[in-house]
């Protein structure tokens, strides 16, 4: 847990920091609209006029606009008779989060006019100047012509007229009247600095909460499964284990009286190895035991029928006991005595 909440954490800053320097060192934004591709894949609601170009190439099976008739079948398509840009621009766009598609000079003029009265309205705050943006990628391009009737002698009239204009560049001086030279709410802001605000980081600090919580409810979580856990053990061992008894019972060996908590005696292997080394108690004195200790209780080794044995008296002075001393005899006497 602890590992996996410091990569998050590295994740997150290496993230933030990224596009933190990009905010800060790119002023330019990024539509999510750009084209007539992108309202089809994302099925974005938009207005148009009624009887337009616009609706005339989206209903013609022959025009690339076509494919926005699905948005048509769905309802996702606003053919408005307002011919009142503004009011468009303030109930469908502001209002309804629909895209405007209009012809570029109306456009033009509709963003202009609304920048000036936003502008005059609070000329201090820059940002409340440009709440809408125009995409750059047209959605149709259409050349403009006028349609004489059949047979008619108007267009050796108007046709002149119309190529000096043209060749003059007046329409175009007309399209672009009243419009300032520069770019109205452009998407690049270039070398203008754009000050971060503390609402730009709510994504952020969303993220880390989320993230801090998440983690603090994994740790609880570990704690009482771990608690749980170990409580269930700890049961499941008590029930395995037996009920111990309190032995009261007390070996004799020797002489000497062993409980339940003293050290067993030597196996007869060391004492015998022991005797033959002539080691015997505290001295070398050729008896297996100490007399000092063990007044009473004299041992030596004797052969007996070809077998050597180690002969102790019993601790009431009574008879004596043989001990076999070869390995196998002696460790078949010892499991027999011990148990």
């Amino acid at each position: 847990l602890f590992a996996s909440w410091w990569i998050f954490i590295t994740i997150l800053t290496s993230f933030y920091t990224a596009n933190l320097t990009a905010f800060l060192t790119l002023s330019k934004f990024t539509l999510p609209i750009n084209n007539a591709e992108d309202v089809r894949r994302k099925e974005k609601q938009f207005v148009t006029i009624r009887g337009g170009a616009v609706e005339y190439a989206i209903r013609n099976r022959d025009e690339t606009l076509n494919a926005l008739s699905v948005l048509v079948d769905k309802r996702l398509v606003d053919f408005t008779t307002n011919v009142n840009d503004s009011d468009t621009l303030a109930d469908k766009v502001a209002k309804q989060n629909y895209v405007f598609v209009r012809d570029r000079p109306a456009i033009d003029h509709m963003i202009y006019a609304d920048y000036l009265v936003r502008r005059k309205i609070n000329p201090i705050n820059e940002r409340v100047h440009c709440p809408y943006a125009t995409a750059t990628t047209p959605f149709l391009k259409r050349n403009r012509a006028f349609g004489y009737p059949l047979a008619t002698e108007w267009n050796t009239i108007f046709d002149p007229e119309l190529l000096k204009m043209v060749e003059g560049g007046i329409i175009k001086y007309k399209l672009n009247e009243r419009l300032p030279n520069a770019e109205i709410c452009p998407q690049n802001l270039g070398g203008t600095e754009r000050q971060l605000k503390n609402r730009d980081l709510v994504m952020t600090y969303f993220v880390m909460v989320t993230g801090f919580v998440t983690s603090i409810v994994v740790f609880v979580s570990e704690l009482g499964f771990r608690y749980l856990n170990h409580r269930k053990l700890n049961d499941q061992l008590q029930q395995q284990q037996p009920s111990k008894k309190d032995t009261t019972e007390r070996v004799s060996y020797l002489g000497k009286q062993f409980g339940a908590g003293d050290s067993p005696p030597p196996p007869y292997a060391e004492i015998f190895s022991r005797h033959q080394l002539g080691v015997l108690g505290g001295e070398r004195t050729g008896k297996l035991f100490d007399d000092t200790d063990y007044p009473a209780n004299g041992a030596n080794r004797q052969m007996i029928n070809g077998r050597d044995y180690m002969v102790v008296r019993e601790k009431n002075g009574l008879g004596s006991r043989l001990i076999p001393m070869r390995a196998p005899s002696a460790a078949i006497f010892h499991y027999t005595y011990a148990n």
